[in-house]
């Protein structure tokens, strides 16, 4: 699909992640990822927005996973397990090494014979993505979540309070109108993964969750105050735990989604960026370190 056609309001299914991003980036569409950089200072967003950072290894892991639950079909298709290519030492023995001429060759000899635009993978990266496919497969609520409905889905919507063009890519919408999204984890467990919902330190996944039901009542389609997760651990024996957000939970989100929204069209139409507050702040006392109460029966015992 060409740029041209893209429809503002309306769900988009089959573009790639990189349509959607060059799409959005050229408009200077709000994602849930740039609230994150927001919340910092807009002078975090604006230098995360023209210093873009190098790939990380659970970024790239993080794409392959989306890959292969967005469009299963076509995974295999567009990526391919990169083969072990043994060759031999000047003094004769078999070795794996990369640093060997022969096995050199022949990795290049293989890479020379793939489809340009095909995906690399390692054994590992194979076995990390058939454990949690089997794991989502195997689960009764998660494989029923995501039966039936749309997947591979973008969308943009403009905000009636700001006037600022949002966008978003829901993993999952279920045809009953449930918001879904998957989450590649190291520990699915309740008390973890509710840390990373719920903490402003850390992946805070429940300005993403305000963010994107937002987007989805403005276009109509989210029947439902509520959000799902549906996280699946990275490794043996790849637990997987779904958590669903309630309209309180999203409450609080949606709080900091629209303060930071209007933060963002107050930049955007000012050009102004600002970092931290250039007067001295007094900071509140954690409440862990307040002084616990007791009564007078305490000191007297």
């Amino acid at each position: 699909m060409k740029v041209e056609e893209f429809e503002i309001g309306k769900l988009l299914t089959g573009l790639t992640y990189q349509q959607y991003h060059n799409f959005g980036s050229s408009r200077m569409a709000l994602r849930s990822s740039h609230l994150k950089q927001l919340k910092q200072s807009p002078a975090h967003f604006k230098y995360a927005l023209e210093n873009p950072r190098e790939e990380t290894e659970a970024l790239r892991q993080g794409k392959l996973i989306h890959s292969a639950f967005e469009c299963p079909e076509k995974f295999l298709d567009t990526h391919v397990v990169e083969p072990v290519f043994e060759g031999r030492t000047q003094d004769g023995k078999l070795t794996t090494s990369a640093n060997c001429k022969e096995v050199k060759e022949k990795r290049a000899a293989w890479l020379a014979s793939q489809k340009p635009d095909v995906v690399i993978m390692t054994q590992a990266d194979s076995d990390m993505i058939v454990g949690m496919t089997n794991a989502v497969s195997k689960h009764k609520l998660a494989s029923r979540l995501l039966k039936d409905g749309i997947r591979e889905v973008s969308g943009w919507v403009e905000d009636p309070e700001t006037g600022v063009l949002l966008q978003y890519r829901p993993d999952f919408i279920h045809e009953a109108g449930y918001i879904i999204d998957l989450k590649s984890t190291r520990n699915a467990a309740t008390w973890a993964f509710t840390h990373d919902i719920f903490s402003d330190r850390g992946f805070f996944y429940l300005l993403q969750a305000a963010h994107y039901t937002y987007c989805a009542k403005l276009m109509g389609h989210n029947k439902h105050d509520s959000f799902t997760f549906i996280a699946v651990e990275k490794t043996p024996p790849y637990g997987l735990n779904v958590i669903s957000l309630s309209e309180h939970h999203l409450e609080a989100g949606e709080a900091w989604r629209r303060k930071l929204t209007k933060l963002y069209a107050e930049c955007l139409e000012k050009d102004q960026w600002p970092c931290y507050d250039e007067r001295a702040v007094s900071p509140d006392i954690p409440r862990y370190l307040e002084p616990p109460m007791f009564d007078d029966e305490f000191y007297n015992d």
